[in-house]
């Protein structure tokens, strides 16, 4: 897997960045950041085996297109945060969740009907 640049220190690789022309297709740009997200964390795991403590739990990443310049900063922490993140995202979704109790209840349409706004009118 080759990307644009990588950014090392001491021998041993702390990055790497991808950089696109202007125009290219959306859809090669999301391979290139999935490439760039795999790369992250092939390098995180091996900053990890590799460590001393736990500041040395970082990998950085740049993707440059059209301008813009998207940066990206892995760490183990981010993993703990993001399962956490997921985990209580799981709990939202399972108190929306209908109890059986409330099967034989009316229906509320009625009384939010007034704040449903159509997403496209047509005049």
């Amino acid at each position: 897997m080759t990307h644009d640049f990588l950014v090392y220190s001491n021998h041993q690789e702390l990055g790497c960045g991808e950089i696109k022309v202007n125009g290219v297709g959306e859809r090669l740009q999301e391979e290139d950041r999935a490439r760039l997200g795999e790369r992250l964390k092939n390098q995180l795991h091996h900053q990890i085996k590799a460590a001393k403590s736990r500041e040395e739990f970082y990998v950085f990443g740049v993707f440059i297109t059209d301008n813009i310049m998207e940066l990206y900063r892995s760490t183990y922490t981010s993993i703990e945060e993001s399962l956490e993140i997921l985990f209580s995202f799981k709990e939202s979704i399972i108190n929306t969740m209908q109890y059986p109790s409330e099967c034989d209840r009316p229906y509320i349409y009625r009384e939010y009907n007034n704040y449903l706004k159509p997403t496209v009118s047509l005049i």
